[in-house]
């Protein structure tokens, strides 16, 4: 059996399973650099706030050694544990008005997007673009996101000028910026998750600090905050170079002319090829903040 084999059986058990009050779409999500996933939408008929399963990650539970009865267990469970109890209507889907507060932004470079940026409205920055989505809270479902493709723009009766003007209200208010020296993040990475403090090897000729939001989740996008990177270059009291470390996340070092350019390109490529997933990976460019210019310009 293959994972196309295998989505068919579970999508054919849980439909037969919820029965005809709720019905499953098949729907395939397009992820960030190209990576689009096999999803399975669970929703009450009538109703318009629906949870996903992928079936990759069932597929991979299966490859592991679950039964199908128990992939599709954990599948049903986790619809189950959100769907409302009764039917609702999402007004932010068709009015505009209600969504403009909650409209946010997420950064992905342009190279490995293109599919996707033709199917959203989006705007440019330099090798780079941001697109939008409605940021929900919901009791039963939590949080999550909902991607503003051009359909859903027209039906709003908006434009990418408005969206972005909404966007840089909203992100830096729902999900504020944060910077911290890297090893004061991985000091508290690790007492969260109870491992042994890193060992810092005293003070660093070349500290690094990371800029992400606070749920650090596609928390790149702080670049595009308004006066984020003036404010940044204050604290430097210099140029600075920026490595985009993933999309939840950028490493930032003052240029001090100690570091060759080439030398920190060759980080990025590494880390892109060899850590990170490929869902996660902003861009192999290395960048500049230019204090003087106020302006992010592309190095290498």
């Amino acid at each position: 059996m293959d994972i196309r084999e295998f989505g068919e059986m579970i999508y054919r058990q849980m439909q037969q399973h919820l029965g005809e009050a709720y019905q499953i779409e098949k729907r395939l999500v397009r992820k960030n650099n190209g990576v689009q996933l096999h999803g399975l939408t669970v929703c009450a008929r009538g109703g318009s706030l629906a949870p996903t399963v992928y079936v990759e990650d069932g597929w991979q539970m299966y490859q592991e050694g679950a039964s199908l009865a128990q992939v599709e267990k954990v599948f049903l469970d986790a619809c189950r544990e959100v769907l409302p109890e009764k039917v609702e209507k999402s007004d932010f889907l068709t009015d505009f008005g209600k969504a403009k507060d909650r409209i946010c932004f997420r950064l992905v470079g342009q190279e490995k997007n293109r599919e996707l940026l033709e199917e959203v409205p989006h705007v440019e920055f330099l090798d780079m673009a941001v697109y939008f989505y409605y940021a929900f809270s919901h009791r039963a479902l939590g949080q999550g996101a909902v991607v503003v493709d051009n359909r859903r723009m027209e039906g709003w009766g908006t434009d990418t000028k408005e969206l972005m003007h909404f966007a840089l209200e909203n992100s830096p208010r729902l999900y504020p910026w944060k910077c911290a020296p890297m090893a004061e993040m991985l000091k508290r990475a690790a007492k969260e998750a109870g491992w042994p403090e890193p060992e810092t090897g005293g003070k660093e000729k070349f500290p690094l600090e990371v800029l992400s939001n606070t749920i650090q989740v596609d928390g790149a996008g702080c670049l595009l905050y308004p006066g984020v990177l003036e404010q940044l270059g204050e604290k430097f009291g210099n140029d600075f170079f920026v490595l985009p470390s993933s999309v939840h996340e950028v490493i930032l070092l003052e240029d001090t002319g100690e570091k060759a350019p080439e030398d920190l390109k060759k980080i990025i490529l590494d880390a892109n090829r060899t850590v990170l997933a490929r869902e996660e990976i902003l861009t192999d460019t290395l960048y500049r903040y230019h204090r003087g210019k106020k302006r992010l310009e592309i190095i290498l």
